[in-house]
């Protein structure tokens, strides 16, 4: 993705927090290979309500069609944004893009993006973590699950391993928001 500079001249009239949850499907090719498929996605726009924070899970299960239902209020909100936030972006972003492809939506246009990640002043100190910077900060913890607990959402569709699985995803948007407003307050940004 190559991604349009952020001019901070011209600052956003909406950003839009977006994070997807993802796992690995193996594939066979040359040497092997694997690639990510998108299972949730979590968006909100920045400055509105915590609780406006909105969610989808993918049911690989359900035909191209449903899952493109399923996914049009998200793709609205991408289109309707004028800049994408997200930690460590560029994977969300890739991820969109194979979800587009793999069910036959228009590929997003790039946007200017807000990387909390990337905006970190480089160092060699503790983690850049998502987790880390929030625990750091007092933001917020950021919700676990266990390798298990995946296995039971996604493999075996366990209603309650998914509602731990979507908390998490809106979570990780609340939680990149307010990194973000705290890296606006510290001049990093």
């Amino acid at each position: 993705m190559t991604e349009p500079a952020f001019n901070l001249a011209t600052r956003p009239k909406s950003i839009l927090g977006i994070d997807i949850e993802n796992g690995t499907r193996w594939g066979w090719g040359p040497g092997g290979y694997t690639y990510s498929v998108v299972y949730g996605v979590s968006w909100k726009f920045a400055g509105s309500e915590d609780s406006e924070v909105q969610s989808i899970l993918i049911d690989w299960r359900q035909d191209d069609q449903t899952l493109q239902r399923i996914c049009s209020d998200l793709w609205w909100a991408c289109g309707e944004a004028d800049c994408f936030l997200g930690h460590n972006f560029r994977h969300d972003f890739g991820g969109l893009q194979g979800l587009a492809r793999d069910i036959g939506l228009p590929f997003l246009d790039a946007r200017p993006l807000i990387d909390t990640f990337k905006d970190i002043p480089k160092h060699s100190g503790p983690s850049r973590s998502l987790e880390d910077m929030c625990q750091q900060f007092g933001l917020g913890p950021k919700p676990h699950l266990s390798q298990r607990d995946w296995t039971e959402a996604f493999i075996r569709w366990n209603p309650e391993k998914l509602a731990m699985v979507r908390n998490r995803n809106e979570q990780d948007v609340v939680l990149t928001e307010r990194l973000y407003w705290k890296e606006k307050e510290l001049g990093w940004l």
